[in-house]
């Protein structure tokens, strides 16, 4: 069997990577699995024929500028799969890019799984209905959303989310033998800094997280910061933390995302897939997010959800501080983060309210259940 599978950017290529390997454990080694995605797809023995490192941006105006090049790429995999015929195409998430794909695709004949359809519960509801009739199948992540899509006439298949089945399978470091790994002190106060996986996440999040940082070193007394960077940029996204006070006092970690989370205290991170993580393993944070003004504007316009934290979502109500656009300031974000690092009730109360997100989440072993919906439409297309 030939499949072609397309991530755009980070946590995307994690969960290709893991449906990757799913697949090709029970199809064997004569599987052909190409596309488009980062390392983890690539480890997974997906043969990568545009690779994402340093690629994926967001916002309705940032991505203006990158849209020549996602067009091209857009263009070369519609292209290649018209040429190998794949038996079916797994795209997962990144919807501005994907959406067009998956219409392209269905046009000649190739069915097409999505997997983490667009948020159009949030925003854009029209966006449901497009999916609903340019995919075979949508394979979603939250319950809610697996009700949206199925009001929007999709083809649906809940399988929960994969971050809950991925973190319990991986053999994670406890918190100490994290810092042990980290050269960290044991009883020091660790703040993890996620800053994100895209390029313009971390130019407009990373200054404000280092003064946050500095902030907090004069107020709390050993003070350790850990900067987690994801394994799909290059370290020139750094350049931040050169020209500032506090920059070569902030550790830097490639790749290794879920060994910096076990070792923190707390966690600076932007909104996304970390919130999550964080969630599953219990870290108290706090999250911030910074684009272009217009892109603002329109968000804060077309936006149908008060919250963007995932473990505010899931509750319905903010359980982690949110900070965003000019209130992502250095002092803004210290004053957040202090009673976090300082005072253990505060820290409790949050973990607790992180534990009952975590209840809701879905069962495990999303992975297996996406694989045996994206095997089933495959299988069934192929019969005579």
């Amino acid at each position: 069997m030939r499949v072609l599978l397309s991530a755009g950017e980070a946590s995307g290529d994690m969960y290709g990577g893991a449906l990757a390997a799913e697949l090709r454990r029970r199809l064997g080694e004569g599987a052909e699995l190409f596309g488009m995605g980062g390392p983890a797809m690539q480890k997974a023995g997906v043969s990568l024929i545009v690779d994402i490192a340093d690629s994926s941006v967001m916002g309705f105006v940032e991505v203006l500028g990158a849209v020549p090049a996602l067009l091209r790429r857009r263009r070369f995999l519609f292209q290649q799969a018209k040429q190998r015929r794949p038996d079916g195409a797994v795209l997962i998430d990144f919807p501005g890019f994907h959406m067009g794909l998956a219409r392209k695709l269905r046009r000649i004949g190739i069915p097409v799984v999505y997997f983490i359809p667009p948020k159009a519960w949030a925003w854009r509801p029209r966006r449901a209905r497009r999916i609903a009739r340019t995919t075979d199948r949508v394979l979603c992540i939250f319950p809610f959303s697996a009700e949206f899509y199925q009001r929007a006439g999709a083809n649906v298949v809940y399988v929960g989310h994969p971050l809950v089945s991925l973190l319990s399978e991986r053999s994670l470091p406890s918190p100490q033998e994290a810092r042990q790994r980290l050269g960290l002190l044991e009883g020091a106060p660790v703040l993890g800094l996620f800053p994100g996986s895209r390029r313009t996440e971390v130019e407009r999040l990373l200054p404000p997280m280092v003064d946050a940082a500095a902030h907090l070193s004069g107020q709390v007394p050993g003070l350790r910061c850990v900067l987690a960077l994801a394994p799909t940029l290059s370290e020139s996204v750094l350049a931040p933390l050169t020209g500032h006070p506090f920059g070569d006092q902030v550790r830097v970690v490639r790749g290794e995302s879920q060994t910096v989370m076990r070792a923190s205290t707390v966690l600076l991170a932007k909104s996304g897939t970390t919130t999550l993580e964080a969630t599953l393993l219990g870290v108290p944070m706090v999250v911030a997010y910074k684009m272009a003004p217009l892109t603002f504007w329109l968000v804060r316009r077309l936006v149908r959800v008060p919250y963007s934290a995932l473990p505010n979502l899931v509750l319905g109500r903010e359980v982690v501080p949110e900070l965003y656009q000019e209130e992502v300031t250095g002092e803004r974000l210290a004053e957040l983060l202090l009673p976090l690092l300082t005072d253990s009730d505060a820290a409790e109360a949050q973990r607790r309210e992180l534990a009952e997100a975590a209840a809701r989440l879905g069962p495990g072993d999303a992975i297996a259940r996406a694989a045996d919906a994206v095997l089933e439409l495959l299988d069934g297309a192929k019969e005579p």
